[in-house]
């Protein structure tokens, strides 16, 4: 009995041996041809802008590469907020008052700046400011701007409270530095305006004249760049700009209108004499003859 089931059980542990390699047989075929089935019927790729111009393509392509730079800073205390912020104590009030007033400064700049765009959300404040202080707070004191660039990071992202006390100096701060910026964009204004008046160009004439020739020659040379330079020497900062100008079309027009009818009048001058000094020679051969 002892050998009779110990070769049963032999047997029934090769069944299940076999059964299961079957069954992972099995399971690899449907594997590999489900796998082979989507490759046959999977579409070819192809590229956005696959068979379109060349123009289009790269248009396209830039775009495309634009979306991961596309970020924005949506106002962060609206109305519903303020009312809860102010019925129960919290501690995000005053940080995002502070981080929504830091707009005010953009907006002061656009107003007198068409063209700038502001700070982009992934530039930081202080290398914001810092690329604006060449050209537009000048008059600021640097210790002002790493000071607010401090207080901005410590409103946005620091652990230690910032309460009333702490927004009202920052607020103070950005006081002044919204009226750094204003006297900036005056003194870049005035220094515009005077450019543009100083900005005149010169015309040259010059005439000459062959009196051994029958016709006389004039030369006319227009040296219409003018280089103006203006020098603007402040605290700590020097700014040296050059600026090329041309006059408008008509004001040459009138000045070679009136230069060519003065070249005119010279020339029949210069003729009239001629015509009088032959006259006199001619006079003074015939007396010569009479005598």
């Amino acid at each position: 009995m002892s050998t009779g089931g110990v070769q049963e059980l032999s047997i029934i542990k090769v069944i299940w041996f076999i059964a299961a390699g079957v069954l992972i047989f099995f399971l690899i075929f449907l594997f590999v041809k489900r796998q082979i089935m989507r490759f046959t019927f999977k579409p070819s790729y192809t590229a956005i802008g696959h068979n379109a111009p060349k123009k289009l393509q790269m248009e396209i392509q830039r775009r495309l590469e634009r979306v991961s730079y596309i970020k924005g800073e949506p106002k962060l205390l609206t109305g519903k907020i303020e009312e809860i912020a102010r019925t129960t104590e919290n501690h995000y009030y005053y940080r995002m008052k502070a981080v929504d007033a830091f707009s005010q400064f953009d907006e002061v700049l656009k107003s007198e700046n068409v063209n700038t765009r502001g700070r982009h959300p992934s530039q930081t404040v202080r290398n914001y400011l810092l690329t604006l202080y060449p050209q537009y707070l000048q008059t600021a004191p640097a210790d002002l701007i790493h000071h607010f660039a401090d207080a901005y990071e410590h409103a946005r992202h620091g652990p230690k409270v910032f309460g009333k006390q702490q927004y009202n100096k920052y607020m103070e701060m950005l006081e002044e530095l919204i009226l750094n910026l204003k006297v900036g964009l005056q003194e870049n204004k005035q220094c515009e305006d005077s450019v543009q008046f100083n900005a005149i160009s010169l015309l040259d004439t010059e005439v000459t004249f062959n009196p051994y020739s029958k016709s006389s020659k004039t030369k006319t040379s227009i040296p219409y760049n003018h280089m103006v330079s203006s020098e603007r020497m402040q605290t700590g900062f020097r700014n040296q700009s050059k600026y090329r100008t041309r006059a408008s079309s008509t004001e040459q027009e009138g000045l070679l209108e009136s230069n060519q009818s003065s070249q005119r009048s010279s020339i029949a001058e210069l003729d009239a004499s001629m015509e009088g000094s032959g006259d006199q020679k001619l006079l003074t051969l015939g007396d010569e003859e009479k005598s």
